[in-house]
């Protein structure tokens, strides 16, 4: 991967409404469209945030996009989190942190990276969240609760509050308060969120392509299994989804991969898309690593394929498909010809 050239010096124009818009509206209630611009020139990146409104709104705005974008049909996300701890609806007080990271301190990076840090001062049952933001806007890996090992000390518990984290010397010494504000979410806003396109005119298309070309060449010679793909963000370096295998014929073979294909970028404000790096992982928690008694029988580990088949919502996916013998089917297009079936009949 291209390193990024700090001796050059750069004029940083974000346009946040391309990367991660939406305002909240307390009137009405509604999403808007909303426009941030930072102009900086400097050796290096800034935060580039212009305040904690502008972030707030864009964190906002991610929160729905998620929650729209969950493929699993169970699936945690930043919505249910607070749902489930009984913040929706209400105005909840929020902190913002950052901390950034030059490029030089990571093995390899296109850009400076801002690590924030969001908080509840007044829950104390809830716990953290801790997003990356590069020079294309934030990025949907995000964590709660549990500082990235390459961010966090070692000496912070993983499990810890928010007030909890904020008090800790360590945090205090190494991250910058940007903001106090509140946010309230509501459930009817999150479900009637429409996911648009964030990315420069036709950049997410040539992604896309690239990633069909990859499935295609990966799988060109499978028997039978579905690669199922969500959604991103013009600051994601990774892709996220599943692949799940159905030509299950020995017991310790696996049903279900996660996609962690890496989004590759170029230029020092990673302007230019270069292409796709393929990758998968097996889940673990079909591989007998956290369980010393897993054994199981060739009937029950294709029971579990099929599970993690029907929990995934192909509707939701930005790409789907079911490899067959090597000949590869859309699953968007077979569900938009029964709908168009079930319409007319």
């Amino acid at each position: 991967m291209n390193r990024f050239n700090k001796k050059k010096k750069w004029i940083i124009l974000l346009m946040l409404s391309c990367l991660l818009t939406g305002c909240s509206d307390n009137n009405s209630g509604k999403v808007q469209e909303s426009t941030y611009s930072v102009l900086e020139e400097n050796e290096d990146y800034q935060l580039a945030l212009s305040e904690k409104e502008a972030f707030k709104n864009m964190l906002q705005d991610f929160i729905y996009w998620e929650y729209a974008t969950m493929i699993e049909k169970e699936g945690e996300s930043f919505f249910s989190i607070l749902e489930k701890e009984n913040c929706l609806e209400t105005e909840m007080k929020l902190h913002f942190f950052y901390r950034k990271y030059d490029v030089e301190e990571m093995d390899e990076a296109e850009s400076d990276i801002y690590n924030i840090i969001v908080t509840f001062p007044d829950k104390k049952e809830l716990s953290y969240f801790s997003m990356d933001y590069n020079a294309r806007g934030l990025s949907s890996k995000y964590d709660y609760g549990y500082g990235y090992g390459r961010w966090f000390s070692d000496s912070l518990e993983d499990d810890i509050s928010s007030q909890e984290l904020e008090k800790s010397k360590w945090f205090q010494k190494h991250y910058t308060s940007f903001g106090e504000t509140s946010l309230r979410l509501k459930k009817s806003e999150a479900e009637s969120y429409k996911v648009k396109d964030k990315f420069p005119a036709g950049e997410k298309e040539r992604i896309l392509s690239a990633v069909q070309a990859s499935i295609k060449e990966e799988y060109k010679e499978e028997e039978d299994l579905v690669v199922y793909v969500r959604d991103f963000l013009p600051g994601d370096q990774s892709l996220s989804g599943e692949v799940v295998n159905l030509n299950i014929i020995n017991s310790d073979d696996m049903p279900l991969y996660w996609i962690c294909s890496e989004i590759n970028y170029t230029g020092n404000k990673m302007e230019e898309f270069q292409d796709i790096h393929w990758y998968t992982h097996y889940s673990t928690g079909y591989s007998g690593a956290s369980n010393p008694d897993y054994n199981p029988t060739v009937n029950q580990v294709k029971e579990w394929a099929k599970e993690e088949k029907e929990a995934v919502n192909v509707e939701k996916c930005i790409l789907a498909y079911h490899i067959k013998n090597g000949e590869m089917i859309d699953l968007k297009d077979m569900q938009l010809t029964q709908w168009q079936y079930h319409q007319t009949n």
